[in-house]
């Protein structure tokens, strides 16, 4: 009974980490899905579908709306809008121009685009990234390295003690075998450390379950022990610190009142699938304002749309496509809401500049309230996201915390490296 008792447990303590294993390997999974299986090459002016993972740097590929990268490569078109918030954390799309880089899992978002392959198989952005997290779940909790370095030497005492005990008795006072046999296995059973190895994946296991019913996701036994002795935090921004989608957080009217100005973008933005027409629409709808059905529309790749409304010819555009000198003293007005972290469109009537809209990814409303109570008990905290600067320095600013921008997965783990040399408590 006691023998089948001990079997028990432990079998309970391998299934609890089996468990928790196979939510680590879910997560793997999910990156992994990032990538798509073929991808189009192009060859001898063909377009020849291929296994992803026997793409080569130097071959050239095509990638279709709504499709994410197979492989890292340089842009080989004149430009496209990439959504690549998977990697960076960016919720915006981003526009890049020709020879730049762009990493796998990136989705293409506006038309289709042709770029030179840069990475070896294996070896793109996503593979770089399960790469890291597969190290880290390697790092086992410290009480978990202690108990199997305490075990090495207790498990070889109790051996040896339990085998005097079978073995003195009867050789020197002529006491029965069998019974100290039974007395030496009795003594192995108590001794097990059963209960100390057991007890590790359960508490581990459970206070992580506990965590993630709060909505806090920590990655493994390591990183939960380390949590006592934490003095500083380091937070993704989007989805984090944010609400993780584009928001209008401001309208300017200039030649036209502010709701005229929506009501324009909205109709040549209407059946968009672009995250910032689909907040225009978004704030159009919230204030209940009316459209009139925009005709002619054109997507104007990396640029912005236009289309004709009313019989106006209005344009919803990126403000660095447009002239200074067409801008004028609006140049002030857009550079002013930059500064403050938002990303501005410019709504046009030909030539005719009708208004300002700007958006931005919008704080979390509890952020404040996290941040000054972890302020409260001593801990630190710092922004580490792949959004552009200007954006972290406007959050980091209402939140009064630092930041580090523009930064890759591998970027994010060496800036941590470098906080925990700094600072023994750092996470």
């Amino acid at each position: 009974v006691e023998a089948g008792l001990v079997l028990l447990l432990f079998s309970l303590g391998e299934l609890l980490e089996g468990f928790a294993g196979r939510k680590a390997k879910a997560g793997i999974t999910s990156l992994m899905q990032l990538i798509p299986d073929t991808a189009w090459k192009l060859q001898d002016g063909e377009r020849i579908e291929v296994v992803a993972d026997f793409l080569v740097p130097g071959e050239l590929i095509e990638v279709l709306p709504g499709d994410r990268l197979p492989v890292d490569g340089f842009l080989h078109c004149d430009h496209g809008s990439f959504d690549e918030s998977t990697v960076t954390g960016e919720s915006i799309p981003v526009n890049r121009q020709a020879g730049e880089k762009i990493m796998a899992g990136s989705m293409v978002v506006d038309q289709p685009v042709r770029l030179t392959v840069a990475s070896e198989p294996g070896e793109n952005a996503i593979d770089r990234i399960i790469n890291l997290i597969e190290e880290a779940e390697e790092r086992r909790a410290p009480v978990a390295r202690m108990v199997d370095a305490f075990s090495a030497w207790y498990t070889p005492v109790v051996m040896g003690l339990a085998a005097l005990v079978m073995i003195i008795p009867p050789l020197f006072t002529g006491a029965v075998w069998t019974h100290w046999a039974y007395k030496a296995l009795t003594l192995l059973l108590i001794a097990c450390p059963c209960a100390l190895v057991v007890s590790i994946p359960v508490a581990v296991t459970s206070a992580l379950t506990s965590a993630a019913r709060s909505g806090a996701l920590i990655k493994g036994g390591a990183a939960l022990e380390q949590l006592r002795n934490i003095r500083m935090l380091a937070f993704d921004k989007t989805g984090t610190l944010t609400e993780g989608k584009p928001r209008v957080t401001r309208v300017v009217g200039i030649s036209e009142q502010e709701d005229k100005v929506l009501s324009l973008a909205g109709s040549v933005e209407m059946g968009s699938s672009h995250p910032l027409a689909t907040a225009i629409i978004d704030e159009r709808k919230s204030r209940n304002l009316t459209i009139s059905e925009a005709t002619d529309i054109q997507v104007l790749t990396g640029r912005g749309v236009q289309g004709t409304v009313s019989g106006r010819d209005i344009k919803v555009v990126a403000p660095r496509y447009i002239d200074d000198k067409d801008l004028g003293v609006n140049k002030s007005i857009i550079e002013s809401m930059e500064s403050e972290g938002d990303t501005v469109v410019v709504v046009q009537d030909g030539a005719t500049i009708l208004g300002l809209i700007g958006l931005a990814d919008t704080l979390r409303d509890d952020a404040v309230e996290a941040i000054r109570k972890l302020k409260s008990i001593g801990v630190d905290s710092i922004i580490m996201t792949g959004d552009n600067r200007r954006a972290a320095a406007a959050l980091a600013g209402k939140l009064d915390i630092d930041y580090q921008a523009e930064l890759l997965p591998e970027d994010k783990v060496k800036a941590v490296r470098a906080i925990q040399a700094q600072h023994s408590g750092a996470v």
